[in-house]
C-alpha cells in the first residue's frame, strides 16, 4: 500500500471494522452508507492485496494480514489524532470562513433559508456561497475541497470517500392547476400525502375561499411527494 496512491481514509474504515467486526456497525459509527462501506472494503482489499476481513458466521473476522497491520494502523491514527487534529479548533463564533454549498435552484428555495438561519445563530461571521451542480464535476469538487457541502439528490456519487447522509425522507411541493387540465395531462405522479399535510392544505384552501379574493372554482390543489430522498454529501 503506497500512501501517495491510496486513500488514507481506508485506515479509519479498517479501525472501525477491527473494533466492530461488522460492516453495518462500522458504517453506523463512521456515518457511512452500506454501499459506501462495501466500496471502501473493496478498495482496502485491493490496496493490501488481501481479503483483510472475511465473514465467519455473523462476524467479519480479520485475516492474518489484517492482524499484522492492526497495531501499526492503530498507532498511526492515535498519533494523528493526538498530535494533529486535537490542536485544530474551529471557533464558530469568530470564524469568517467561506463555505461553498452545491444545490439546485429548488434546493436554494427550500433548504437554503434554513441553512442561513442556523448559520446566523451559531456562526455569525461565516460566509456562504452556492453553486449549481454539474454532475461530472461535483464529485471532484467534494474530493478537492472546492465544494464543502452538496444538498440534493445525487445518485451518481458512488465514491466511498465522500460522506453521504440522508437528511429528509421527502420534500413537498404544492401544485395548483385546473381540474380539467390536471386530469387531461396526467404528468404528475401523485403519491398520497400524510394526513397532516393534507389537512394543512385543506385549511389553507378553506381560509382562502373565505377571504375576499377566493380562488376560482376551476382551481384545485394537490401535494406532490417525490419518490427520492434528499441527501447531503461532503
Amino acid at each position: 500500500m503506497q500512501p501517495s496512491h491510496e486513500d488514507l481514509n481506508l485506515l479509519v474504515v479498517f479501525e472501525a471494522l477491527m473494533e466492530t467486526r461488522s460492516v453495518s456497525k462500522a458504517g453506523e459509527r463512521l456515518q457511512l452508507s452500506q454501499p459506501s462501506m462495501s466500496h471502501a472494503l473493496s478498495k482496502m482489499r485491493k490496496a493490501f492485496d488481501d481479503p483483510m476481513f472475511v465473514r465467519v458466521k455473523n462476524e467479519m473476522q480479520p485475516t492474518a494480514k489484517a492482524l499484522e497491520v492492526a497495531e501499526p494502523i492503530r498507532q498511526a491514527l492515535e498519533l494523528a489524532r493526538r498530535q494533529i487534529f486535537s490542536k485544530v479548533a474551529l471557533d464558530l463564533r469568530t470564524s469568517s470562513r467561506l463555505f461553498t454549498i452545491c444545490m439546485t435552484d429548488v434546493g436554494e428555495t427550500c433548504y437554503l433559508p434554513m441553512v442561513i438561519n442556523a448559520v446566523r445563530k451559531q456562526a455569525p461571521c461565516v460566509r456562504l456561497r452556492t453553486v449549481s451542480p454539474i454532475v461530472e464535476k461535483l464529485e471532484e469538487g467534494l474530493e478537492s475541497g472546492g465544494v464543502d457541502l452538496a444538498i440534493g439528490y445525487f445518485p451518481d456519487i458512488k465514491n466511498g470517500g465522500v460522506f453521504q447522509q440522508r437528511l429528509l425522507r421527502n420534500s413537498g411541493f404544492m401544485c395548483i392547476t385546473g381540474n380539467k387540465e390536471f386530469a387531461a395531462r396526467g404528468e404528475l405522479d401523485l403519491v398520497p400525502s400524510s394526513r397532516r399535510s393534507t389537512s394543512q392544505c385543506e385549511r389553507k384552501a378553506a381560509a382562502r375561499r373565505s377571504s375576499r379574493r377566493p380562488w376560482p372554482r376551476w382551481v384545485s390543489t394537490a401535494t406532490w411527494w417525490p419518490r427520492f430522498p434528499t441527501t447531503s454529501a461532503c
